[in-house]
């Protein structure tokens, strides 16, 4: 009698919960699935990859169009706030900055 109530709760119990004895065959063959899921991904890949480049190159374009300006010539520049001293530098040319060359090649000629 405890074994047969014990059977039918069982058997009550795993139709209730759904719980599979075996998985299915499909579900564990990997033979076959994902191909389409595969392809799907390399494109997305490929799509991303010509994002990147057309963005890319849409940021170079802006970037050398900002190198080109006028404004940003220093033999152009000249506005006042740029070559403040309050203090002389304290080498030979003290209005010459380290690595200014020019300046220093006219601070020795003259």
């Amino acid at each position: 009698m405890l074994q047969e109530i014990t059977l039918l709760l069982a058997s009550v119990a795993s139709k209730a919960l759904r719980i599979p004895r075996t998985a299915p065959k499909a579900s564990r063959s990997f033979a076959h699935g994902g191909a389409d899921e595969s392809d799907f991904w390399k494109n997305v890949s490929l799509g991303g990859l010509v994002l990147v480049g057309v963005v890319g190159a849409w940021e170079y374009k802006v970037h050398m169009d900002h190198h080109n300006d006028p404004h940003m010539d220093p033999a152009k520049n000249t506005f006042p706030y740029i070559h403040i001293r309050n203090k002389q530098y304290p080498w030979s040319c003290g209005d010459c900055n380290l690595f200014d060359s020019e300046c220093w090649k006219e601070c020795k000629g003259n």
